[in-house]
Protein backbone atom coordinates (compact mmCIF):
# COMPACT_ATOMS: atom_id res chain seq x y z
CA UNK A 1 0.00 0.00 0.00
CA UNK A 2 2.90 2.37 0.61
CA UNK A 3 3.64 2.21 -3.13
CA UNK A 4 0.26 3.61 -4.15
CA UNK A 5 1.38 7.26 -3.84
CA UNK A 6 4.62 6.42 -5.67
CA UNK A 7 2.69 4.85 -8.52
CA UNK A 8 0.26 7.78 -8.56
CA UNK A 9 3.12 10.24 -9.03
CA UNK A 10 4.41 8.32 -12.04
CA UNK A 11 0.92 8.16 -13.54
CA UNK A 12 0.41 11.87 -12.89
CA UNK A 13 3.66 12.63 -14.72
CA UNK A 14 2.54 10.50 -17.67
CA UNK A 15 -0.87 12.21 -17.73
CA UNK A 16 0.77 15.63 -17.80
CA UNK A 17 3.32 14.77 -20.47
CA UNK A 18 0.89 12.86 -22.66
CA UNK A 19 -2.04 15.25 -22.36
CA UNK A 20 -4.41 12.34 -21.71
CA UNK A 21 -7.41 11.86 -19.46
CA UNK A 22 -7.08 9.80 -16.29
CA UNK A 23 -9.88 8.07 -14.38
CA UNK A 24 -8.70 6.48 -11.15
CA UNK A 25 -10.96 3.67 -10.03
CA UNK A 26 -10.54 3.79 -6.27
CA UNK A 27 -12.40 2.67 -3.15
CA UNK A 28 -14.24 4.31 -0.27
CA UNK A 29 -11.18 3.99 1.96
CA UNK A 30 -10.04 7.60 1.73
CA UNK A 31 -13.21 8.67 3.61
CA UNK A 32 -12.50 6.42 6.57
CA UNK A 33 -13.21 6.53 9.44
CA UNK A 34 -16.86 7.15 8.58
CA UNK A 35 -18.67 9.89 10.48
CA UNK A 36 -22.08 9.75 8.74
CA UNK A 37 -24.11 7.86 6.17
CA UNK A 38 -24.90 7.73 3.35
CA UNK A 39 -21.38 8.54 2.23
CA UNK A 40 -21.03 11.47 -0.17
CA UNK A 41 -18.16 13.46 -1.66
CA UNK A 42 -18.36 16.12 1.08
CA UNK A 43 -17.56 13.63 3.84
CA UNK A 44 -14.30 14.48 5.68
CA UNK A 45 -11.17 12.77 4.42
CA UNK A 46 -8.89 12.74 7.45
CA UNK A 47 -7.46 10.30 9.97
CA UNK A 48 -7.48 6.55 9.56
CA UNK A 49 -4.81 3.85 9.50
CA UNK A 50 -1.79 3.75 7.17
CA UNK A 51 -3.60 1.98 4.33
CA UNK A 52 -6.28 4.68 4.36
CA UNK A 53 -3.74 7.49 4.31
CA UNK A 54 -1.74 5.93 1.46
CA UNK A 55 -4.92 5.53 -0.62
CA UNK A 56 -5.94 9.13 0.13
CA UNK A 57 -2.52 10.48 -0.83
CA UNK A 58 -2.58 8.61 -4.14
CA UNK A 59 -6.04 9.97 -4.96
CA UNK A 60 -5.00 13.52 -4.13
CA UNK A 61 -1.95 13.30 -6.40
CA UNK A 62 -4.05 12.17 -9.35
CA UNK A 63 -6.86 14.64 -8.68
CA UNK A 64 -4.36 17.52 -8.57
CA UNK A 65 -3.06 16.25 -11.93
CA UNK A 66 -6.56 16.66 -13.33
CA UNK A 67 -7.73 13.08 -12.90
CA UNK A 68 -11.27 12.01 -12.13
CA UNK A 69 -11.50 9.86 -8.99
CA UNK A 70 -14.27 7.25 -9.00
CA UNK A 71 -14.96 5.82 -5.54
CA UNK A 72 -16.44 2.31 -5.51
CA UNK A 73 -18.00 0.20 -2.77
CA UNK A 74 -16.58 -3.27 -2.21
CA UNK A 75 -16.84 -5.06 -5.54
CA UNK A 76 -17.62 -8.51 -6.91
CA UNK A 77 -18.20 -10.19 -10.26
CA UNK A 78 -16.54 -12.20 -13.03
CA UNK A 79 -12.73 -11.89 -13.17
CA UNK A 80 -12.59 -10.70 -9.53
CA UNK A 81 -10.26 -12.97 -7.61
CA UNK A 82 -10.55 -11.59 -4.09
CA UNK A 83 -12.81 -9.19 -2.18
CA UNK A 84 -14.94 -9.28 0.95
CA UNK A 85 -17.90 -10.56 -1.09
CA UNK A 86 -16.12 -12.53 -3.81
CA UNK A 87 -14.40 -14.83 -1.32
CA UNK A 88 -17.64 -15.83 0.48
CA UNK A 89 -19.26 -16.53 -2.89
CA UNK A 90 -16.29 -18.73 -3.78
CA UNK A 91 -16.77 -20.54 -0.44
CA UNK A 92 -20.42 -21.16 -1.34
CA UNK A 93 -19.55 -22.42 -4.83
CA UNK A 94 -17.15 -24.95 -3.28
CA UNK A 95 -19.92 -26.24 -1.01
CA UNK A 96 -18.61 -24.58 2.15
CA UNK A 97 -20.15 -22.04 4.50
CA UNK A 98 -19.56 -18.41 3.53
CA UNK A 99 -16.79 -16.98 5.72
CA UNK A 100 -18.03 -13.51 6.59
CA UNK A 101 -16.39 -10.47 8.19
CA UNK A 102 -18.74 -9.01 10.80
CA UNK A 103 -22.31 -9.83 11.75
CA UNK A 104 -24.71 -11.64 9.44
CA UNK A 105 -27.33 -8.89 9.62
CA UNK A 106 -25.21 -5.77 8.97
CA UNK A 107 -26.27 -4.14 5.69
CA UNK A 108 -23.52 -3.05 3.30
CA UNK A 109 -23.49 -1.98 -0.34
CA UNK A 110 -21.52 -3.87 -3.03
CA UNK A 111 -20.92 -2.96 -6.67
CA UNK A 112 -20.96 -5.43 -9.57
CA UNK A 113 -17.79 -4.82 -11.58
CA UNK A 114 -19.43 -4.68 -15.05
CA UNK A 115 -21.75 -1.94 -13.73
CA UNK A 116 -18.82 0.00 -12.28
CA UNK A 117 -16.76 -0.15 -15.46
CA UNK A 118 -19.65 1.13 -17.56
CA UNK A 119 -19.78 4.19 -15.30
CA UNK A 120 -15.99 4.61 -15.44
CA UNK A 121 -16.19 4.67 -19.24
CA UNK A 122 -19.07 7.15 -19.16
CA UNK A 123 -17.36 9.68 -16.92
CA UNK A 124 -14.19 9.42 -19.03
CA UNK A 125 -16.19 11.10 -21.80
CA UNK A 126 -17.32 13.98 -19.55
CA UNK A 127 -14.93 16.93 -19.36
CA UNK A 128 -16.65 18.13 -16.18
CA UNK A 129 -15.68 14.89 -14.41
CA UNK A 130 -11.97 15.69 -14.31
CA UNK A 131 -10.35 17.21 -11.25
CA UNK A 132 -13.32 15.95 -9.21
CA UNK A 133 -14.22 13.01 -7.00
CA UNK A 134 -17.32 10.89 -7.71
CA UNK A 135 -19.03 8.30 -5.52
CA UNK A 136 -20.70 5.35 -7.23
CA UNK A 137 -23.20 3.29 -5.21
CA UNK A 138 -23.58 -0.43 -5.68
CA UNK A 139 -26.61 -2.66 -6.14
CA UNK A 140 -28.07 -1.50 -2.80
CA UNK A 141 -27.52 -2.48 0.81
CA UNK A 142 -27.73 -6.18 1.60
CA UNK A 143 -26.85 -8.50 4.49
CA UNK A 144 -24.84 -11.72 4.55
CA UNK A 145 -28.00 -13.73 5.18
CA UNK A 146 -29.72 -12.22 2.14
CA UNK A 147 -26.64 -12.95 0.00
CA UNK A 148 -26.65 -16.55 1.25
CA UNK A 149 -30.32 -16.92 0.28
CA UNK A 150 -29.63 -15.67 -3.25
CA UNK A 151 -26.57 -17.89 -3.61
CA UNK A 152 -28.58 -20.84 -2.33
CA UNK A 153 -31.23 -20.36 -5.00
CA UNK A 154 -28.59 -20.40 -7.73
CA UNK A 155 -26.62 -23.31 -6.31
CA UNK A 156 -29.65 -25.39 -5.39
CA UNK A 157 -28.69 -25.91 -1.76
CA UNK A 158 -28.78 -24.13 1.58
CA UNK A 159 -25.78 -21.88 2.16
CA UNK A 160 -24.61 -21.32 5.71
CA UNK A 161 -22.84 -18.16 6.93
CA UNK A 162 -19.86 -18.43 9.26
CA UNK A 163 -19.61 -14.90 10.68
CA UNK A 164 -16.53 -13.64 12.50
CA UNK A 165 -16.38 -10.54 14.68
CA UNK A 166 -13.23 -8.61 15.43
CA UNK A 167 -12.18 -10.83 18.33
CA UNK A 168 -12.42 -14.00 16.27
CA UNK A 169 -10.71 -12.35 13.28
CA UNK A 170 -7.82 -11.34 15.50
CA UNK A 171 -7.44 -14.96 16.60
CA UNK A 172 -7.58 -16.23 13.01
CA UNK A 173 -5.00 -13.63 11.96
CA UNK A 174 -2.41 -15.41 14.10
CA UNK A 175 -2.45 -18.19 11.49
CA UNK A 176 -2.84 -16.10 8.30
CA UNK A 177 -0.32 -13.48 7.21
CA UNK A 178 -2.80 -12.07 4.70
CA UNK A 179 -5.49 -11.62 7.36
CA UNK A 180 -2.89 -10.24 9.78
CA UNK A 181 -2.05 -7.48 7.28
CA UNK A 182 -5.75 -6.72 6.79
CA UNK A 183 -6.61 -6.48 10.50
CA UNK A 184 -6.12 -2.66 10.80
CA UNK A 185 -8.90 -2.32 8.19
CA UNK A 186 -11.20 -4.94 9.73
CA UNK A 187 -13.08 -2.54 12.07
CA UNK A 188 -14.31 -0.63 9.01
CA UNK A 189 -15.73 -3.81 7.49
CA UNK A 190 -18.00 -4.80 10.36
CA UNK A 191 -20.00 -1.57 10.12
CA UNK A 192 -22.95 -0.69 7.90
CA UNK A 193 -22.23 1.45 4.84
CA UNK A 194 -24.31 3.11 2.13
CA UNK A 195 -23.59 5.69 -0.58
CA UNK A 196 -25.13 8.89 -1.98
CA UNK A 197 -24.95 9.12 -5.78
CA UNK A 198 -26.51 12.58 -6.18
CA UNK A 199 -23.35 14.25 -7.48
CA UNK A 200 -22.63 11.46 -9.96
CA UNK A 201 -26.20 11.43 -11.23
CA UNK A 202 -26.05 15.19 -11.78
CA UNK A 203 -23.24 14.47 -14.25
CA UNK A 204 -24.41 11.35 -16.10
CA UNK A 205 -28.04 10.87 -15.08
CA UNK A 206 -29.54 7.88 -13.24
CA UNK A 207 -27.11 5.04 -12.62
CA UNK A 208 -28.40 1.63 -13.72
CA UNK A 209 -27.31 -1.33 -11.62
CA UNK A 210 -27.70 -5.07 -12.00
CA UNK A 211 -29.86 -6.75 -9.37
CA UNK A 212 -28.09 -8.87 -6.77
CA UNK A 213 -30.13 -11.85 -7.96
CA UNK A 214 -28.65 -11.61 -11.45
CA UNK A 215 -25.18 -10.36 -10.47
CA UNK A 216 -24.58 -13.03 -7.83
CA UNK A 217 -25.81 -15.71 -10.22
CA UNK A 218 -23.45 -14.56 -12.97
CA UNK A 219 -20.59 -14.37 -10.50
CA UNK A 220 -21.22 -17.90 -9.25
CA UNK A 221 -21.36 -19.17 -12.82
CA UNK A 222 -17.97 -17.61 -13.52
CA UNK A 223 -16.47 -19.01 -10.31
CA UNK A 224 -17.73 -22.46 -11.20
CA UNK A 225 -16.33 -22.26 -14.73
CA UNK A 226 -12.95 -21.20 -13.35
CA UNK A 227 -12.98 -24.04 -10.84
CA UNK A 228 -14.33 -26.67 -13.20
CA UNK A 229 -17.32 -27.16 -10.89
CA UNK A 230 -20.80 -28.21 -11.89
CA UNK A 231 -22.80 -25.29 -13.32
CA UNK A 232 -25.31 -23.44 -11.16
CA UNK A 233 -29.07 -23.68 -11.55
Amino acid sequence: MSLHPVTARHIADAVGQGGVRCVQVSSFWSYLPLQRLPLDENHPREGGVDWVRFRREAEDILQEAGGAILHLPDFFGPYVHTSTLQQPLANAARGSAMNWIGAKNVARDYVYVPDAMQVAARIARESAAFGERWILPGCGTITAMEIAEIAGRHLGRRIKVRAAGLRRLKLFSLFSSQLHQFMPMAPYYVEAISYNSSKLESLIGPVQTTSYEQAIGETLNWINRQSGLVGTN
